[in-house]
Parts: structure tokens; C-alpha cells; sequence
């Protein structure tokens, strides 16, 4: 199960890299590649699309940290009733979460 999910997260962050570094260059450039194994990702592409890699899996361990931190606060607020469990706890779309990461992460 764990495996399951792990690779189900290391296919949907090739598919971001993928799809938001310089997307023509995977087919574009010969040999640019995302592969996963033994649970680390692979990237082969230019140097510079390394370092947009580099930067976009930073700002992502960035985010990341944010959202534990939220998701902690709602475990706790939901243990001392002050948020019920039908109510909507997910922020990540929302406009005020985004400036909550960008203004703290």
C-alpha cells in the first residue's frame, strides 16, 4: 500500500515537472527524460531546465510545509470541535492560502 502510494506521488510530480518545465523539450530534446527508480526520480534534460526543475521541486518542499502545518491545525481544531468534519478544510486552491504560502514560506 505504501508503495502504491508512493508511486502514485513520484508519477504525479514527473507529470508536473513534465508539464511545467519547458514542456516542448521532452520531446523536443533527445534523451530528456523523467524516470522513477528505487523511489527517487530521475530528471535527464538541459542544465538549464535542471535548475527550473531544481526551483519548481523547492517551491514545492515550500508549499508542502505549509500545508502540514495547516493540515495540523485543522486535525487539532476538528479534536477540539471548533471545526466539524463535513466542513471544508481543503485550502489548497484557495486564493487566501496561496498568499498564506507566499507571504510565510
Amino acid at each position: 500500500m505504501a508503495e502504491e502510494f508512493q508511486k502514485k506521488a513520484q508519477d504525479e510530480v514527473a507529470g508536473l515537472i513534465r508539464e511545467t518545465v519547458d514542456p516542448s523539450s521532452w520531446s523536443r530534446i533527445r534523451g530528456a527524460s523523467v524516470n522513477s527508480t528505487n523511489g527517487r526520480l530521475v530528471v535527464t534534460q538541459t542544465e538549464a531546465n535542471q535548475k527550473a526543475i531544481a526551483n519548481l521541486l523547492d517551491q514545492l518542499r515550500e508549499a508542502r510545509g505549509a500545508q502540514v502545518e495547516v493540515g495540523g491545525n485543522i486535525a487539532r481544531q476538528r479534536a477540539e470541535g471548533i471545526l466539524s468534519e463535513d466542513q471544508d478544510a481543503d485550502l489548497s486552491g484557495k486564493a487566501e492560502f496561496q498568499r498564506f504560502v507566499a507571504r510565510n514560506y
